[in-house]
């Protein structure tokens, strides 16, 4: 399990690096750009989706609810749900609520979560787009790590676990089909 972890922390510390030079990028085509805060909604997308998947057999393991709190560098779901009204959340205690419960949680800042992943697709994908790398594809490899990592943190991977609705792969696929309306808007330019 420790090298699942591993592995799924440095495709994370990946996935930061990239996003690091991307927005560096990005800031000098839009100086309103701020890294500091994509990175930080990045953590918190993700740790959100982490928990999307997790909870998908209706049982937050320790090893998953640790693996998912340990992961970020800029931001903590915790945090942000302090922000957004939810009083006294720790780590702790989402990991002994009732799934049931966190699963409302979850639901309660979707809105939240889903207007986050839309500017981050904008950003990243005009960011990409413009680059001479190509970003997505790293952060698609290095996000299905950690994915993976997470199905795999309660011992076995489930199809559901596979098949979950999970808002940072949706959010992959929203900057590829952002990328090619991009292209080819410049196309018909």
């Amino acid at each position: 399990m420790a090298d699942i972890f591993t592995m799924a922390k440095a495709a994370y510390d990946d996935s930061i690096n990239d996003l690091r030079k991307m927005t560096k990028f990005f800031e000098r085509v839009n100086p309103k750009c701020n890294p500091r805060l994509i990175l930080n909604r990045f953590d918190v997308m993700l740790q959100y989706s982490l928990l999307q998947i997790a909870l998908v057999d209706g049982f937050l393991s320790v090893d998953e609810c640790l693996f998912i709190k340990e992961l970020p560098q800029y931001s903590d779901f915790c945090v942000f749900l302090e922000e957004q009204g939810f009083k006294d959340v720790t780590w702790e205690k989402i990991y002994n609520t009732r799934e049931s419960f966190l699963n409302r949680v979850l639901d309660d800042v979707q809105d939240i979560m889903t207007d986050f992943a839309q500017e981050f697709v904008q950003i990243f994908a005009a960011g990409d787009f413009l680059s001479s790398y190509d970003f997505l594809a790293d952060l698609k490899k290095n996000v299905l790590a950690i994915v993976f990592a997470t199905c795999k943190a309660d011992g076995g991977v489930s199809e559901d676990e596979l098949e979950a609705e999970c808002l940072i792969i949706g959010t992959l696929h929203a900057i590829e089909e952002r990328e090619k309306e991009l292209a080819q808007e410049l196309k018909s330019k």
